[in-house]
């Protein structure tokens, strides 16, 4: 769930954009627990996104290739060389980068009337 919200932070920097990575319930306890990542701009977030896109999908051209390779035929022989080409063209990610300024942790007790709000968080609503 996305929020638009400009916040300072203590070391001055200024977040307009954030997302919940985690909300953890304590019934016992009645206590929430909210992680939230902090992003200079919603621009930031969108290109984690796509970083996340493409290391997602080189990863499928691997296992494809992969099982291409373990067994290889003059039938696939054209296939394997176009997801090699795939792979050696593309950018250099291979692992995923987060582009957060910073991760704050909230925690505050729980109150029957928050159940609204969870449901919406599963929603994925922008508020």
């Amino acid at each position: 769930m996305a929020i638009e919200n400009k916040i300072s932070l203590d070391n001055g920097v200024e977040t307009n954009y954030h997302r919940i990575i985690k909300v953890e319930v304590d019934v016992l306890e009645k206590k929430v627990k909210t992680t939230f990542a902090h992003y200079f701009s919603e621009e930031k977030r969108n290109e984690e996104k796509e970083i996340e896109k493409t290391v997602t999908d080189l990863s499928s051209v691997r296992e494809e290739l992969d099982k291409l390779v373990l067994e290889p035929t003059e039938e696939n022989k054209d296939r394997r060389q176009e997801l090699s080409d795939i792979i050696n063209n593309a950018p250099q990610t291979s692992e995923k980068k987060n582009l957060f300024v910073y991760i704050s942790i909230e925690e505050f007790d729980f109150k029957p009337e928050m159940l609204d709000i969870f449901y919406s968080l599963l929603d994925g609503e922008k508020v």
